[in-house]
């Protein structure tokens, strides 16, 4: 599993959410930073997002990608990255996919 490949299920399930809620949906690419960038796009957003590409790729996905430990917003690509390195060290992760 590349990054590219989680980067763009990441945008699918974001755009998915979005489309769900009936919020705006501009263009989504690695630099958007869906908490705060997005319209409606909240934490709960995020753990919803991140179910959908842990079901749809199989990965171990920490409680919600779009945070991080010290509860700051991510980007696509950190959270793309983050979820990578968490599937290498599955013992640090809570939830996601079985």
């Amino acid at each position: 599993m590349t990054e590219a490949e989680v980067e763009t299920e990441l945008v699918r399930a974001i755009e998915h959410v979005q489309r769900e809620s009936r919020s705006d949906c501009p263009p989504v690419d690695g630099s958007t930073r869906p908490i705060g960038d997005l319209e409606g796009f909240d934490s709960l957003n995020g753990v919803e997002a991140g179910a959908q590409v842990a079901d749809h790729l199989g990965l171990q996905m920490p409680d919600n990608p779009f945070v991080d430990e010290r509860g700051r917003c991510l980007t696509v690509k950190a959270a793309a990255q983050r979820i990578l390195a968490a599937n290498k060290t599955p013992a640090k992760m809570s939830g996601g996919a079985k």
